[in-house]
């Protein structure tokens, strides 16, 4: 509460309500998107891609899991009767 009231003393009612500054989007920009999908294309793997660009693979994972980057469908065969992955 006091740090409240002093924040609203020094800088007056404008700068007390003024909304809290957040960062942007700044790691996935649209050009480093499409060059990891290029990668993901060609089935390297999340670990790979992060070092080769210098992103964090938590990074990369969550922007597959939130739909921004896709990975390719794995091709299907049958072996005795059953689908597995090649």
């Amino acid at each position: 509460m006091k740090r409240s009231v002093k924040l609203y003393g020094e800088k007056g009612p404008e700068d007390f309500f003024e909304r809290p500054k957040r960062r942007g989007p700044a790691v996935l920009a649209p050009p480093v998107i499409q060059e990891v999908q290029e990668f993901l294309a060609n089935d390297h793997s999340l670990p790979e891609i992060g070092l080769q660009l210098g992103l964090k693979v938590d990074t990369l994972r969550k922007a597959v899991s939130s739909g921004r980057l896709h990975k390719p469908k794995k091709n299907l065969a049958t072996h005795n009767g059953r689908t597995c992955p090649q």
